[in-house]
């Protein structure tokens, strides 16, 4: 199993934690232009990357991953954010 983390942060800070991103894929919306958010990696076999922005905060995410859990996780906030 493994986890890539491409960026994740906004402003100059590139690495904020993953519980720092899954705390605002709750609070805040995704940026609508950028869906669907989540696709097959193009460069690891049974990757799936994660990937976007929010509407009102500068954080940019892509996370590619063949950690099942962490799979599960994203696709259930992803679920749950609360798009505008």
């Amino acid at each position: 199993m493994g986890t890539i983390i491409h960026w994740n942060g906004g402003g100059w800070k590139s690495s904020d934690s993953l519980d720092e991103l899954f705390h605002l894929l709750e609070t805040e919306p995704l940026r609508p232009s950028l869906a669907p958010y989540v696709a097959q990696s193009p460069r690891f076999e049974y990757f799936t990357k994660f990937f976007g922005n929010f509407a009102t905060v500068s954080h940019g995410f892509c996370v590619e991953t063949d950690d099942m859990d962490l799979v599960a996780r994203f696709v259930e906030a992803l679920k749950r954010n609360p798009r505008g």
